[in-house]
């Protein structure tokens, strides 16, 4: 079967189209067909072996698993021994290790049914992206009626978080780039364009996607009292890559009268299943055929990316 493969960290230009045995399904593990595959940041971690700390468990010279893609939605095909929760045939999403291929092995309890009428797409974009957002709010607390401002209000996770953060009865503001102002105004936010002057003000709660701007930035603009959740640390070019601002930031900012929050995100069966009925859907730019998947990772890797983007074997 295909798939895409890195034998070594780098950028979009170590990824390549190979062929790779089947795989066959373990205790408690399903193989799917795929349907659809998300591209997200622990894709781009993984393509990089960035920050570094991770190649303990990834492998330290080189990857010891050449596979890419975590986010998936597919068909079952085989069922593992064990497995009396799915049935060959069923069409589910979730994650796994090794989604930008023609078919992987996935454990059941990371994935969901899809229900019906909901695009495989639409899944697999919001297997990840979408599970972050609903633990960012979980940790939130009650947003009904704050002020909430959301940085990166135009990537993957940033457009989850905005439409759940609307849903949930908050007032909104997104920051994102130019070429993103309309995608996130159709949301329902209120949009402050970054590349015209940063954000001024003071809100309730504040969702940080990006780890651009520094904790003391990031407190400047909470009430006192309020909540700043720190979400991933691609912007971050420490020793962990940017996620030292959420290991940390609880104990250096313990006295700035504002809490804050990291989130660090787990899949189960029963989020899968609330993230599908809460409504949301994920914004996705375009889908690429696994054949492009190499310049869909290049793409990712510019940062200018409205929402998500999908490979479709």
């Amino acid at each position: 079967m295909r798939a895409l493969l890195r034998r070594e960290y780098g950028d979009a230009s170590v990824v390549e189209l190979g062929e790779i045995e089947t795989p066959t399904p373990g205790k408690g593990e399903v193989l799917l067909r795929v349907s659809a595959a998300g591209v997200d940041a622990g894709s781009w971690h993984f393509m990089t072996g960035e920050p570094r700390l991770m190649r303990l468990g990834t492998g330290v010279g080189s990857p010891r698993d050449p596979r890419l893609g975590i986010e998936v939605a597919g068909v079952v095909e085989a069922l593992g021994p064990g497995v009396t929760t799915l049935s060959v045939g069923d069409t589910v999403f979730g994650v796994t290790n090794g989604s930008f291929a023609d078919a992987v092995v996935a454990k059941t309890n990371k994935l969901a049914k899809l229900p019906a009428g909901f695009d495989p797409a639409d899944a697999a974009a919001a297997a990840v992206s979408g599970m972050t957002a609903l633990d960012a709010l979980a940790a939130a607390g009650p947003l009904a009626g704050k002020r909430v401002l959301v940085t990166g209000a135009g990537g993957g996770v940033g457009t989850f978080i905005v439409q759940l953060a609307v849903a949930a009865g908050a007032s909104v503001t997104g920051v994102c780039s130019t070429a993103k102002v309309s995608t996130v105004e159709s949301l329902g936010a209120e949009v402050i364009d970054y590349t015209k002057g940063e954000p001024v003000g003071q809100w309730d709660v504040l969702f940080d996607t990006g780890g651009l701007r520094t904790l003391r930035a990031l407190s400047d603009l909470l009430v006192h009292g309020g909540r700043a959740l720190l979400i991933g640390g691609e912007g971050g070019r420490g020793p962990l890559g940017g996620f030292e601002r959420q290991i940390f930031a609880p104990l250096t900012m313990a006295f700035s009268g504002r809490r804050f929050i990291a989130v660090m995100s787990t899949t189960t069966t029963a989020k899968l299943e609330k993230l599908a009925a809460s409504g949301v859907r994920p914004v996705i730019e375009r889908r690429y055929p696994l054949t492009e998947g190499a310049e869909a990772l290049r793409h990712f890797e510019s940062g200018t990316v409205i929402g998500k983007l999908v490979l479709i074997p």
